[in-house]
């Protein structure tokens, strides 16, 4: 399933509107009047939604899937279906967003944007507010000049649903946004927008590892299959990481050992895990198959999975860790100290 992909260099946009949130006299948002002209389809428009496209991919994405009652879903629907056009669409769902906004003091105004657009084989609509920045202008009389611009790498909300996977299921994981450091007001805010079910693709991450740490243990696989094992895993996340793809869970078992006398799969399904077919890839967590890692107490350690009984030995009667062979940069720090 392509959520959100690689960096899209190739995109045609079907559809856009624009429409800008402004604050009034009373400091209030409101939704400036729209010019009724429809924006033309050009290099610049195309270049815009491919730069927002590389804004979401930069940064941590969340998924869902809408619930029953979702009204953002209706307008996808009766789009979709020519009861409505793209323009309608994005003027009812601007209001509905500027009413949401409304209920948070922190939301600030900015430019909105509504696209219909197709990359490869794959279709999307999505919908992004860019904040406004200053800049300065250097003019021919070698004056400086404030200017506004779109301050696209600061995006903080932005959504797609993927039209491709919804139309085959509409109540598939076909929803993906973005989250940021602003928390969960951020993200609670853009739900309430979307009316979806959050998917908590970290939690899932977590059960694959943990389901992988029982296989392999349960399989008494020597060090080096164990170590090669969490690799191969690791290398697929990141692979479909990259393309923007959800990891299957059927091809990790396809390329495990079943040294047990059973797959991967069956064994999941033996011990009841709780693991989708597919499962949106979490690097921070997936990391955690080839590297051992934790802090706490002012204490920050990181190691490679297969050093464990080579050069880092754990005793858990004591809880004590030894390192043998520190690294040069620390080594020449602890003995300044």
């Amino acid at each position: 399933m392509k959520l959100f992909g690689e960096i899209r260099m190739s995109i045609t946009v079907l559809n856009i509107d624009i429409q800008q949130i402004e604050k009034n006299n009373a400091d209030e948002l409101i939704l400036a009047e729209n010019n009724s002209t429809p924006i033309e389809i050009n290099f610049a428009v195309e270049n815009l939604v491919n730069e927002i496209s590389k804004a979401k991919l930069s940064k941590s994405k969340g998924f869902g899937s809408f619930n029953d009652d979702s009204t953002f879903q209706s307008g996808v629907d009766h789009y979709l279906n020519q009861k409505i056009a793209f323009s309608q669409f994005a003027e009812v769902e601007a209001e509905h967003l500027l009413d949401e906004m409304c209920k948070y003091p922190f939301a600030e105004a900015g430019t909105l944007v509504f696209t219909h657009y197709q990359t490869l084989s794959t279709e999307y609509i999505m919908v992004a507010l860019i904040p406004a920045a200053i800049g300065i202008k250097l003019n021919s009389e070698h004056s400086l000049n404030p200017i506004d611009y779109l301050d696209i790498a600061s995006i903080t909300l932005a959504a797609e649903v993927n039209l491709s996977d919804y139309r085959i299921n509409q109540k598939s994981r076909c929803v993906s946004f973005m989250k940021t450091r602003s928390g969960s007001r951020v993200k609670d805010f853009f739900l309430d927008f979307l009316e979806v079910e959050f998917f908590d693709s970290k939690q899932k991450n977590r059960e694959l590892i943990h389901a992988i740490d029982n296989f392999i243990r349960d399989d008494g696989m020597d060090k080096d299959t164990a170590n090669s094992s969490y690799k191969i895993v690791k290398d697929m996340c990141s692979e479909a990481f990259s393309e923007g793809d959800e990891v299957s869970v059927l091809e990790i078992s396809d390329s495990l050992p079943d040294t047990g006398g059973r797959t991967f799969s069956e064994f999941t399904q033996e011990q009841n895990f709780d693991l989708d077919d597919t499962i949106p890839v979490e690097k921070s967590v997936i990391c955690n198959l080839t590297k051992f890692k934790g802090s706490g107490g002012g204490v920050n350690v990181t190691f490679d999975r297969q050093l464990l009984d080579e050069r880092v030995f754990y005793d858990a009667e004591t809880d004590t860790l030894t390192i043998k062979g520190t690294p040069p940069n620390l080594r020449d720090q602890l003995s300044r100290a």
